[in-house]
């Protein structure tokens, strides 16, 4: 199997039992949609690509007629334990473009670069439309993103995962690329899996459900 396959067979063997269930019915996104993602970021993670074969997304999707936020995916934020959703290839190209010739990290702390962490493995000069932004945190991506940066500084290398937190600012390296990133997860046995869960709380409202 390939890495984003172990992934994904680990997920769903963590999962609890009815939201295993919701998690069969996922479906991957049209041929399309990642056609039209790697016009745009052609050195995307062959892993990323398979994932969202797979699942087109789980940040508020359709999948057969239920509007899913399904958290696949997590970090380094405590311990491991702060979960993620998976962006749908759309959202991905929605996302650079709504940052399109905008700001980089440099600009956007302008003068108060002293207030912000950011890895010497990252360009903070480079603009964001370049990262590909995968994964927003159960906050609405309030309060952590990550990314695939493509564009790092001499220290660091293409492809790196990078981990955005706000408050207080920082921007990590938390990977050198997306398999060691999933590979990560899987061997900290996927801590962002809430036991307790239960399959109505990862849709939108009872009548999607």
């Amino acid at each position: 199997m390939t890495m984003y396959q172990e992934y994904l067979a680990g997920l769903a063997a963590h999962l609890p039992t009815d939201v295993r269930a919701l998690f069969a019915t996922l479906s991957g996104a049209q041929e399309s949609d990642i056609t039209e993602l790697l016009h745009e970021y052609p050195d995307s993670s062959e892993d990323l690509l398979g994932l969202l074969r797979q699942i087109k997304g789980t940040y508020f999707q359709q999948h057969q007629e239920k509007e899913v936020f399904l958290p696949v995916l997590g970090s380094d934020v405590e311990g491991g334990e702060y979960p993620y959703y998976l962006q749908s290839a759309q959202q991905i190209l929605e996302e650079r473009k709504s940052w399109l010739g905008q700001k980089s990290i440099m600009k956007i702390y302008d003068g108060q670069m002293d207030e912000v962490d950011v890895d010497e493995r990252i360009d903070p000069t480079v603009q964001f439309h370049r990262w590909l932004c995968f994964a927003h945190c159960i906050n609405n991506g309030g309060t952590s993103l990550l990314y695939i940066d493509f564009s790092p500084s001499p220290k660091g290398k293409s492809g790196q995962i990078v981990r955005y937190l706000h408050d207080p600012d920082s921007y990590q390296v938390i990977a050198d690329n997306f398999a060691q990133y999933l590979q990560d997860i899987m061997q900290n046995e996927y801590p962002f899996i809430d036991p307790d869960a239960i399959g109505e709380e990862y849709c939108t409202s009872q009548e999607t459900c």
